[in-house]
């Protein structure tokens, strides 16, 4: 898999988890920090780049303020809320490839990250 995942979550075991999955799966990793989230564009490539923003970020901020995030990257969500009213919202908007919930998986992975 060719592809990087580009990781925005404040909560350590859940970026450790993910590091590690992404070194099973022989997928880049980049745990990326709040304040520079715009900064990391430059380095994204459609097709080989994915963002996935924890829910308690912000992330409809982020991509209300930065109009072009979504067409440089996929963007997914990822929480450990079950609240059906997250999946939801994040599926009715255009700019999110998906929604994930915690704890993220291999499967959750393999399926983003497959060409």
């Amino acid at each position: 898999m060719a592809k990087k995942i580009w990781y925005l979550d404040s909560n350590p075991v859940s970026v450790l988890l993910a590091q590690k999955l992404c070194e099973i799966l022989k997928i880049g990793f980049e745990e990326v920090k709040e304040e520079k989230i715009f900064e990391i564009l430059s380095q994204c490539n459609l097709g080989k780049s994915i963002l996935i923003m924890d829910l308690n970020s912000d992330p409809y901020h982020h991509l209300d303020s930065y109009p072009e995030l979504h067409k440089r990257t996929e963007v997914y969500i990822i929480s450990s809320s079950l609240r059906q009213s997250d999946g939801d919202t994040a599926s009715s908007d255009p700019r999110v490839s998906g929604y994930l919930t915690l704890p993220l998986t291999i499967n959750d992975l393999t399926r983003i990250a497959s060409p």
